[in-house]
């Protein structure tokens, strides 16, 4: 089971579009106890990560961000966001932006998180 389905259980619904990409290893689950919402992310060539926050559907249920999209760089896990990317409540346009960047900035071969695929 991942992380977020564990820390999230109330009605996160994370799109399955974003589930795939962590079946297909183009992202990881960064979810961690004590965060506000999901996260998905990749590491760059300039080794910061790619994170995508996923807030709750439900606008008054949000903790962390107005939008329910939120993709930022950060140098590590707990550093605070260096790079502003795009915050939305649109699907595919978060979709866009971070394939764009994975392809663009991501790490050459693909790494995962937690060592080699």
């Amino acid at each position: 089971m991942s992380v977020w389905r564990e820390e999230f259980p109330g009605g996160y619904q994370v799109p399955r579009e974003i589930e795939l990409m962590v079946k297909q290893g183009l992202v990881e689950d960064t979810s961690w106890k004590g965060d506000a919402s999901p996260s998905f992310g990749a590491w760059l060539r300039d080794n910061r990560l790619l994170r995508l926050w996923v807030e709750h559907p439900n606008y008054a249920r949000r903790e962390g961000s107005a939008f329910r999209y939120t993709l930022l760089v950060q140098r590590g896990f707990t550093d605070p966001p260096e790079e502003w990317i795009v915050g939305t409540d649109d699907l595919e346009e978060v979709l866009e932006k971070l394939l764009w960047t994975i392809q663009e900035r991501g790490r050459e071969p693909r790494w995962r998180l937690l060592g080699p695929a």
